[in-house]
């Protein structure tokens, strides 16, 4: 009966034999090679009803670094403070939607901590995403450091079959055009194996810094996030 108990947890509730391959390096292994100042992360995700079927979320990720500290020098309160600006900026009502695109809006400022590779449908969307970034950090925006990169290839969102080892498999999307959502934003500090949660909507993580003006609950037969607003 455990084991009966295991195997639905397992492939039902978790759905482990879904999930995707992750290539990477354990977080002890790398950070025994590799030293870094504090790194800000934040996540963005497809909402499940836009999602074609047989098709996984499409998701968007924005990282940058803080400079003016290290993991010695920076403390709970400047990462409070970094989290409260995150929600402010990212977070706020049903969480701030990123347009994703073929079209590539870099922005590039060592000094600051920004190597940003932003794509979206057009350059005033990847402008919006990477001032927001300048606004947490509190640094005003410089255009001199940003460029675009726009593509003549359109975006392929829906790309149809192929053949491999005599399976019918997907072909791999470039560039999908789609709407992504803000989720959640993580810090990584060098010497800490977890990663600190700054913000987050849906609901997963625990000893979150910056207080949320929202819940999720689990409440369809598919296990999709469904969300509630709460007063604060």
């Amino acid at each position: 009966m455990a084991l009966m108990k295991q195997m639905n947890f397992y492939f039902n509730i978790h759905k482990a034999h879904l999930k995707p391959d992750v290539y990477g390096t354990p977080v002890d292994s790398f950070q025994e090679d590799v030293s870094f100042r504090p790194i800000i992360q934040l996540f963005f995700r497809q909402d499940d009803e836009a999602v074609p079927d047989g098709y996984q979320p499409i998701r968007g990720q924005i990282s940058f670094r803080l400079m003016n500290e290290t993991s010695q020098s920076i403390t709970k309160s400047d990462l409070t403070q970094i989290a409260n600006k995150i929600k402010i900026e990212f977070a706020s009502g049903s969480g701030l939607i990123w347009s994703r695109g073929k079209v590539k809006r870099v922005g590039k400022d060592s000094e600051n901590g920004l190597n940003l590779n932003i794509l979206c449908l057009n350059e005033n969307e990847g402008t919006s995403i990477i001032k927001k970034i300048y606004d947490i950090l509190v640094k005003p925006f410089d255009e001199d450091k940003c460029t675009t990169v726009n593509p003549e290839r359109n975006s392929l969102n829906v790309p149809g079959n192929q053949t491999i080892l005599g399976q019918v498999v997907k072909k791999k999307r470039w560039r999908p055009t789609a709407n992504v959502r803000f989720t959640h934003a993580i810090a990584l500090i060098h010497g800490l194996s977890k990663g600190v949660v700054l913000v987050d909507r849906t609901g997963r993580y625990f000893d979150v810094l910056a207080d949320p003006d929202y819940c999720f609950k689990f409440c369809s037969p598919r296990g999709k996030l469904n969300h509630c607003l709460i007063s604060s």
